[in-house]
């Protein structure tokens, strides 16, 4: 499993390994500052070791515009409208935004402030929640290759659409459009019948 080393670094500051194996029996290390920092970690290893979820720490380097621009390219089904919507998405709200970031230095920060951003820019709200959707989209995926722990959008309401009017609430509305058209023959009745409503 893991262990932790004691080592003075040259300028003498007291510095903690965590020396593991991974499932792939490479060895990996990390340092920290503190004891309690490497027994952490140390113990989050073991766990995600033992319960078979522990992805490799160098898998999440790679850039979210190049895992994004390989996401799309291995989508073969997709209609050829489809595919230039999500180019679109990529090329104009994304990448500029997230693409240099790393996969896994991608936190839900970053992507609260970049779905902010885009509302902020004058983005309409359709359009932010479509292009979250698609992030999301990719990260999930990002997921199922194990080359990060969990999705980072988390974002309350990022992919929210509007809520589609009731049959009740589009009836009243159409009721109430029509017993104001007809207004002028009832005049007070009418206006009082609506505000029954």
């Amino acid at each position: 499993m893991a262990h932790v080393n004691k080592r003075r670094t040259q300028s003498g500051e007291l510095r903690y390994d965590v020396r593991y194996r991974g499932p792939d029996d490479r060895e990996r290390s990390r340092s920290f500052r503190t004891r309690r920092d490497a027994d952490r970690f140390r113990s989050s290893v073991e766990v995600n070791l033992a319960g078979q979820k522990w992805i490799d720490p160098n898998a999440g380097n790679v850039k979210l515009e190049e895992y994004a621009t390989s996401w799309l390219s291995t989508r073969s089904t997709l209609k050829a409208q489809t595919r230039t919507t999500y180019e679109d998405q990529l090329r104009v709200h994304i990448i500029p935004h997230l693409g240099r970031l790393e996969l896994g230095r991608l936190t839900p920060r970053h992507v609260r402030e970049w779905h902010s951003k885009l509302i902020a820019n004058g983005l309409s709200r359709n359009t932010a929640a479509k292009s979250y959707r698609m992030l999301r989209t990719i990260l999930s995926t990002a997921v199922e290759d194990d080359l990060i722990a969990r999705n980072r959008c988390q974002t309350r309401r990022g992919c929210a659409r509007p809520r589609p009017m009731r049959t009740a609430q589009i009836a009243r509305s159409a009721l109430v459009l029509r017993v104001r058209q007809i207004g002028c023959r009832f005049r007070g009745s009418s206006q009082r019948f609506v505000e029954c409503l």
